[in-house]
């Protein structure tokens, strides 16, 4: 009886210390992940705006609506 309770007791402590282990486990990628998108979109932002690409795209949006309405006009 006692050696039956004991294996009980030990095999409840090895689950749970298990799943403390796999938290752990499941916290460290959970953070490595968001890390790297972090640095990662630092490093894409960083050079864009370096490029500056989106200054051109912006023009380029402004003058195509402008156009766009433009012909609307004429159209009409």
């Amino acid at each position: 009886m006692t050696i039956s309770k004991s294996l009980i007791h030990s095999n409840s402590s090895f689950s749970s210390m298990v799943n403390i282990i796999c938290y752990i486990v499941l916290l460290f990628f959970i953070v490595t992940h968001l890390c790297v998108i972090c640095v990662y979109n630092f490093i894409s932002l960083k050079s864009s705006l370096s490029r500056r690409d989106y200054a051109v795209y912006r023009v380029d949006v402004i003058n195509s609506s402008y156009e766009s309405k433009f012909s609307i006009s004429i159209d009409l």
